[in-house]
């Protein structure tokens, strides 16, 4: 199994090397490394007595070795050789011991004050010779430092009237300086201004004659341009006079040779198109009497009754109407004739009117 297991038994009255009598508390962590040798070999319950009877043995032969007042150096201390002793013991019983340490070592009441007084006196005495040294020091530096306070304020009040001093004299100096500077500045500012005010007459001077120059040369100038600019417009318009004059005559000469060359085609398609426009005209007619047709307020009737003044409701603008759509077919029959003539077209009747024939249909 991984699993460690902790046993913690005191060991009691062991004697040490100067035979004085100790407890000692030890922490003991092992492991069941062969669960079959441990049970058939050992078992818990010896196992008990045999890691109490092995920690006590270990732990009295340890204290043999050692002195009272070193026994509480055990606290922390290697135990690798005795935790080597132990396994060569149980590692035939599948037991592996893992850590041995010392936990708690107790030594007789009276022994344990009587080392502490000691310890105690020890650290006292120490005390009293660090404090008696402490004082002297304290002493010593309190005269150190009144003999050094003396001595800087003798340096200090030296050195401030030294101070005072050089300060007077500083100070002397400075206003004599600032004397003489003033005096300097102002004869400088007088020279200045003197020269600020020659050189200013003096380029206002330049500059008045350098502006004069230059509305000379822009007098000059806009002349000049004015000048070379009408000259450039007129020249300009009178090319474009040209160029529109060539471009008239151009398109002039263009539109009637195009409209030569359209007039020319005409003439070569018409007898190709005549069914077409025939057609298109008939449609164009076709299409005036379907307008009439859906118009409510036309009201036709025939010829026959035309003629035997069988308007409807004895209708004068009937009458006139129906005189008038006569007269529109005769004129439409008298056109459709004409142009069949021409065209060289066959005529036929069909629902009392005179259609064109195309000569294709003719032979056929």
């Amino acid at each position: 199994t991984k699993q460690q297991i902790v046993f913690d038994t005191p060991v009691k009255d062991c004697k040490t090397q100067d035979d004085i009598t100790v407890n000692i508390d030890v922490l003991i962590v092992f492991q069941i490394v062969n669960a079959t040798t441990f049970i058939y070999g050992l078992g818990p319950e010896k196992l008990d007595d045999l890691l109490r009877a092995a920690q006590e043995e270990v732990l009295r032969n340890m204290a043999k070795t050692i002195p009272v007042e070193h026994i509480f150096d055990l606290h922390g201390a290697n135990m690798d050789v005795w935790t080597k002793e132990l396994n060569q013991t149980f590692e035939c019983y599948g037991v592996k011991i893992i850590s041995f340490t010392v936990r708690n070592v107790q030594i007789p009441a009276d022994m344990a004050r009587d080392f502490e007084d000691k310890t105690l006196y020890e650290s006292k005495t120490v005390e009293k010779r660090v404090q008696q040294e402490s004082d002297q020091l304290t002493l010593n530096n309190e005269e150190e430092q009144q003999k050094v306070k003396e001595e800087k304020d003798n340096a200090r009040m030296a050195a401030e009237e030294e101070a005072v001093t050089n300060k007077a004299k500083l100070t002397k100096e400075v206003r004599e300086t600032i004397a003489t500077s003033q005096k300097e500045i102002a004869l400088r500012d007088a020279q200045r201004d003197a020269a600020v005010a020659d050189i200013t007459t003096t380029c206002e001077l330049d500059i008045a004659q350098m502006q004069g120059e230059i509305m000379q040369l822009r007098q000059g100038t806009e002349a000049q341009m004015e000048m070379e600019t009408g000259k450039l417009e007129a020249e300009a318009e009178a090319y474009e006079r040209q160029k529109r004059s060539q471009a008239s005559s151009e398109a002039a000469s263009k539109m009637s040779m195009g409209k030569k060359a359209l007039a020319e085609a005409e003439g070569a398609a018409a007898s190709a198109f005549a069914a077409r426009r025939a057609q298109e005209r008939e449609l164009a007619r076709l299409k005036i009497l379907e307008t009439l047709a859906h118009n409510s307020n036309v009201k036709i009737v025939t010829s026959l009754e035309n003629n035997s003044g069988l308007a409807p409701d004895n209708s004068l603008v009937a009458q006139v109407v129906q005189q008038g759509m006569e007269a529109f077919r005769m004129k439409m029959a008298e056109m459709t004739s004409n142009s069949v003539a021409k065209l060289d077209m066959g005529t036929v009747m069909s629902g009392g009117l005179v259609r064109p024939v195309p000569p294709v249909q003719q032979k056929m």
